[in-house]
């Protein structure tokens, strides 16, 4: 997964984790993802996730049991709301990016088909 990225990676350099937990927070406290506790949710386990070096382990099945609440039983194939909720996230970012964080150092990412 690509969980962060921006003009630093631009540069060649990937950006600090100090970096990115300023600009999660900045993300989440943003008018973009006031309205969803889910959609912060679901993001900040991702960019954490990623950030302790466990983003390749990151699916379906843990996003939705560890983020979402789902129980054990959690099965994507009959249960979309993983996707559905990361479509949400990936809006979200889009709107934030292309208002109050059109200038922010480091953008968050989410790339479709990954999480």
């Amino acid at each position: 997964m690509e969980s962060v990225a921006g003009r630093a990676r631009a540069e060649g350099a990937l950006p600090r984790e100090s970096e990115v937990a300023r600009a999660l927070r900045s993300v989440l406290l943003s008018s973009a993802f006031a309205a969803s506790r889910r959609s912060r949710e679901f993001l900040s386990y991702v960019v954490t996730e990623e950030l302790a070096g466990r983003g390749h382990l990151l699916s379906e099945r843990t996003v939705g049991r560890r983020a979402m609440g789902r129980d054990a039983s959690f099965d994507g194939r009959h249960d979309a709301s993983v996707r559905v909720r990361a479509t949400r996230v990936r809006a979200a970012l889009a709107t934030y990016y292309s208002g109050a964080g059109v200038l922010d150092p480091v953008r968050i990412e989410l790339p479709r088909g990954r999480y």
